[in-house]
């Protein structure tokens, strides 16, 4: 009885405070207001999924309809009465398929910039080419994209496209598996702002498994998609700050954050996909650009400054070569810098420039003589019609040239999510980039060096194939083995996604041999750990890089970090010597992970009386200020004792509260639901992150089902007894836990091969999501 009174005084407050907000409303005039209904209809929504009871639901279904009734007069949706007697039949809304008792709401209007009107139509007609035949996209509804609306905007809200895209440049970074993916796109209505059972406002979430008995995935499966899409999204190096699941999921309302989202994933696959283990050719294009002959060429040399070039400068290099090929005297056809822009006459001179050079290749590897014109300008211009980066680079520049200062005055009036870049039009050079690495990939032509005989030429092409055939080891520039190479990748996304300011890497060791991306991403850690007076901010020699390379080895060693920096000095980080140098970012990462992990130890098992919140961010993400961990009064010192059960347990603290984690769900709700074979005796615990079964990743399952038991589908988890089935429970795994909101590094190969010191990483980015 006391309930029922404190529910239903509750919902006559919850009445009053509604019916004031309308009155209030109505007061200033409905004309102002003429998209707010929509969001006091998100909220009436956003309340009703706590609802249980009937009565209550009907309450809140008639407030619903008053809403729509007042903003919306000549767009009455009819809302049954909830009663025990079978439902009336329903009064189907003109045009609608909906088959249900309670009708949904239109998309919103979306209100677009000329620019990114601009960037929806070029974005659209490049992911209708390279997305089009996929079925996932197809079966939803999601392919083809309309260029000339904002059907892009409205589709990716529910994260398939964003996945499906990601995997297309970087293949198998998101285990489809782990999507919600029983959705079916209403171009007409949307799936959120709806009623959409008689009972009930929404889909109550299943037990087990994902989300698969409705054709429109509810809010919180769409925003477990995106979550998984941002996560993900970092492991390939995008970087995503002040970009918000919501964001994503509200996407009508931030157009301009989605569009310069997808422009940083085809930026970051395009990186992925440039590089001289890709395209060997590229030493000699860098040589070309720089006016090189075949006469001043000299291979070691051609190596060592081409490892020196980041994606974009090699991408330059590339499209140099073909504008010098085929302007015999100096235009102003030229591509410096992506800050320039690309007007159609130099990518069309680009496109012809690489279909020639790649038919010259084919000529002299092959007895085929292409000597007839008419021949190759059908070639060049089918593949200029069939390529996806000239569809890119045919309208960019008409987007980016609309960025006119009326366009900018209503972008500042739009509502902009928390943590916005302040820095206007970033997405521009990343966007071309993507385009021209987009060429690059597709059409791979390359001139011979100037002089060059064909003798040499024939050589050279031997050279390459050689260094393909061992891997790369030939070449010079990848003589890193595979293991060293994972570690390599992983603490370069890691620093990338800690968004310190000016550092943003493409090589480990040879962006960080000048000692300032390094002491930048230390100070980010610790914010006052590095003294900026001693470091010299523009190193242009030998012994300034030195100079901050010691001063690096120096602070880590110091009373801050206190890492163990033993034969390591700043010689070693500016020879790029591989081995010390991830021995220093490893120990770096490590303190950084830890330190947060210390801050959710902390409150969650409530370690210190008058403790002060915790600056530690999620992995990442960075800290703002250094973390402080107080414990509880030392009457005999005065002084408050530390609590630092994490920073100096170690990984044996870790591996504690992860067993401690597992055993209190084991037993409060039994074992994990075990598929055909698994046998949790011997996967529910850990000695070391060394362990045998760690392999299997079951024991990895067992801790994501700890801490939330409903995204894991145990029907296509396996006991891992072969190796094909264990690199998919890790790849599968890994998307799990991304998709609870984890920062993840590693590789399925990591796990599979039992690699301590990345699973440690997993588990502990695992143990974050606790709280």
């Amino acid at each position: 009885e006391d309930e029922r009174k404190r529910l239903e005084s509750q919902s006559i407050e919850k009445e009053r405070q509604l019916s004031a907000a309308i009155a209030r409303a109505k007061q200033e005039g409905a004309a102002e207001f003429a998209l707010d209904w929509r969001k006091c209809l998100n909220a009436a929504y956003a309340e009703a999924q706590k609802l249980t009871s009937k009565d209550d639901k009907l309450e809140c279904s008639t407030l619903a309809q008053k809403i729509i009734d007042l903003f919306k007069p000549n767009h009455r949706l009819v809302i049954p009465v909830v009663t025990s007697a079978p439902p009336p039949t329903p009064t189907s809304v003109v045009g609608s398929e909906f088959e249900g008792p309670l009708k949904r709401l239109p998309w919103p209007e979306i209100s677009l910039t000329q620019s990114e009107a601009g960037q929806i139509t070029v974005l659209s007609s490049y992911l209708n080419a390279v997305l089009g035949c996929e079925p996932l996209l197809k079966k939803s509804n999601l392919i083809p994209l309309d260029p000339a609306s904002g059907d892009l905007i409205h589709k990716v809200s529910n994260g398939l496209l964003l996945a499906v895209l990601i995997n297309f440049g970087a293949p198998q970074t998101i285990d489809l598996r782990a999507l919600n993916t029983n959705h079916v796109h209403d171009e007409k209505f949307h799936p959120f702002l709806h009623l959409s059972k008689v009972a009930g406002l929404a889909e109550e979430r299943p037990k087990g498994g994902s989300i698969s008995e409705t054709k429109q995935l509810p809010m919180h499966a769409a925003l477990e998609n995106l979550t998984l899409v941002v996560e993900s999204s970092k492991s390939i190096g995008v970087q995503v700050a002040g970009l918000r699941t919501k964001d994503l999921l509200h996407s009508y309302k931030y157009p301009s954050k989605v569009t310069h989202f997808i422009w940083r994933i085809l930026s970051a696959q395009a990186e992925i996909k440039i590089s001289l283990r890709n395209y060997p050719k590229l030493t000699k294009a860098i040589h070309i650009s720089k006016g090189g002959k075949a006469d001043t060429f000299d291979w070691p040399e051609a190596q060592e400054l081409a490892a020196s070039y980041s994606p974009p400068d090699l991408a330059l290099a590339w499209a140099t070569t073909h504008l010098q090929h085929y302007n015999t005297q100096p235009t102003k056809d030229s591509i410096t810098s992506f800050s320039k822009p690309f007007t159609p006459q130099i990518i069309s001179k680009v496109v012809e420039g690489a279909i020639k050079a790649q038919a010259k290749e084919e000529q002299e590897s092959s007895a085929v003589i292409l000597n007839d014109w008419n021949a190759l300008r059908n070639r060049i211009d089918e593949a200029g019609a069939k390529s996806a980066g000239f569809l890119l680079c045919e309208g960019l520049e008409d987007a980016i040239s609309s960025i006119i200062p009326k366009d900018r005055v209503e972008t500042k009036k739009r509502a902009k999510p928390k943590g916005a870049s302040k820095k206007a039009d970033t997405w521009v050079e990343k966007a071309r980039f993507a385009a021209l690495a987009t060429l690059l990939t597709e059409i791979p032509g390359f001139w011979p060096l100037p002089g060059e005989s064909k003798i040499e030429r024939q050589k050279g092409h031997r050279r390459v194939a050689s260094a393909n055939k061992w891997g790369g080891k030939r070449v010079g520039v990848m003589d890193d083995d595979k293991g060293s190479s994972r570690l390599e990748r992983a603490f370069r996304m890691w620093i990338n996604s800690m968004n310190a300011k000016g550092v943003y890497i493409h090589n480990l060791f040879a962006d960080c041999r000048d000692g300032l991306v390094l002491l930048k991403v230390l100070d980010k850690m610790v914010p006052g750990s590095v003294s900026w007076r001693r470091v010299e901010k523009k190193p242009s020699n030998k012994f300034q890089k030195i100079s901050n390379c010691n001063l690096v080895v120096q602070i880590a060693k110091g009373p801050t970090f206190k890492f163990s920096v033993v034969s390591i000095s700043g010689d070693n980080i500016y020879g790029k010597n591989k081995k010390l140098t991830l021995a220093v970012v490893w120990q770096m990462m490590r303190f950084h992970l830890v330190d947060f992990l210390q801050s959710v130890f902390d409150a969650k098992f409530g370690k210190g009386d008058s403790r002060r919140p915790s600056s530690a961010s999620p992995p990442g993400e960075g800290n703002r200020r250094a973390s402080v961990f107080a414990g509880k009064y030392n009457p005999r010192t005065g002084k408050k004792k530390k609590s630092k059960a994490v920073l100096e347990g170690g990984d044996a603290a870790i591996i504690d509260w992860a067993n401690k984690t597992v055993s209190k769900a084991t037993g409060f709700g039994g074992l994990p639901p075990a598929g055909e074979g698994i046998k949790w005796k011997e996967n529910l615990r850990i000695k070391t992150f060394k362990d045998e079964h760690l392999e299997t990743s079951l024991y990895f399952f067992a801790l994501l089902w700890a801490i939330d038991p409903y995204p894991v589908n145990w029907s296509i988890v396996t006991p891992g007894q072969t190796p094909q089935d264990r690199l998919l429970n890790a790849r599968y795994a890994i998307s799990v836990a991304r998709k609870l909101g984890a920062t993840i590094f590693l590789l399925p190969e990591d796990i599979t091969e039992r690699n301590p010191k990345m699973i440690m990483t997993f588990v502990g980015a695992v143990l974050a999501l606790t709280t």
